[in-house]
């Protein structure tokens, strides 16, 4: 894996990992490419901080702008694909470095897959673009998430792919803890069973991820979990009742939201409307 210096890996067109690479080490391409993220990172980072109008805000997307302009001599438009801790630019994948981390996890977060700039975006379009996807969560699931965003700010050079439930939660305990939450608030804020069931066949997976300390103190998402385990009671039969087992992975967090699991567990008892709470 590459160290602090961010050194790609340099793949196949197919994102395939080549037998006999032919790298001979950075290129201008690939400083720029370096630069690039690095001035992406910083940008997005104002956007979280500031309004439209914050001169830094604003000195940063004007120094991100230089770094595109000069990268799409090379590469036009620019593509950027997220995992969870790289980013794949030019065919190949770009880890190791932090600014690759902070980034990837970013728009892994917000479920982004991939992310396109063409040539001659204008400044204030970025601005808007970045600013909506840096709300705090609820206020971007609110807005749609990230397709809705680029439909209602009217954006013309920025153009990206999203993943559904289904591709985010096949990954492993650790690598969808993060975004298991988020996940979770946008499927209570959307009053969507689809979702909640899909968030269902994964909770086993990440269960044991959690602090309880967190569920606890965070009232949002306190009252998720809360949702959650009421979608599961009532959908229970044998499909969700491991989930549900007080002796299980899952069964620790029942009598954290108020419910003893006992009382969840007995389908006769008015125990569960303490989830309605």
């Amino acid at each position: 894996m590459p160290g602090d210096g961010g050194e790609a890996t340099l793949l196949k067109a197919d994102g395939s990992a080549p037998g006999t690479p032919n790298y001979s080490g950075p290129s201008d391409k690939d400083e720029l490419i370096r630069s690039m993220a690095r001035a992406l990172r910083v940008a997005f980072k104002m956007a979280s901080m500031y309004n439209l109008d914050h001169p830094a805000f604003k000195s940063s997307v004007n120094e991100l702008m230089a770094k595109l302009e000069a990268i799409f001599v090379y590469i036009s438009p620019l593509s950027i694909g997220f995992s969870p801790h790289a980013l794949l630019i030019d065919n190949r994948l770009w880890e190791g470095e932090r600014t690759y981390q902070d980034l990837a996890q970013l728009f892994h977060f917000r479920k982004i897959k991939r992310l396109e700039i063409r040539p001659g975006i204008p400044q204030v379009e970025f601005m808007r673009f970045a600013s909506k996807i840096m709300l705090p969560v609820k206020a971007f699931v609110k807005e749609g998430g990230a397709q809705a965003i680029i439909k209602k700010e009217n954006i013309l050079y920025i153009s990206l792919d999203v993943l559904d439930y289904s591709q985010v939660l096949l990954g492993e305990g650790e690598e969808i803890k993060d975004i298991w939450p988020y996940l979770l608030m946008e499927a209570v804020e959307e009053d969507d069973d689809t979702k909640l069931g899909q968030l269902a066949g994964s909770f086993e997976k990440v269960v044991g991820k959690f602090n309880t300390e967190d569920l606890i103190q965070n009232e949002e998402l306190h009252k998720n979990f809360s949702k959650f385990f009421h979608y599961l009671k009532a959908t229970s039969g044998e499909k969700h009742r491991e989930s549900l087992n007080p002796h299980a992975e899952g069964g620790k967090y029942l009598p954290l939201i108020g419910c003893p699991p006992p009382q969840l567990l007995d389908e006769d008892d008015e125990g569960v409307e303490a989830l309605d709470d």
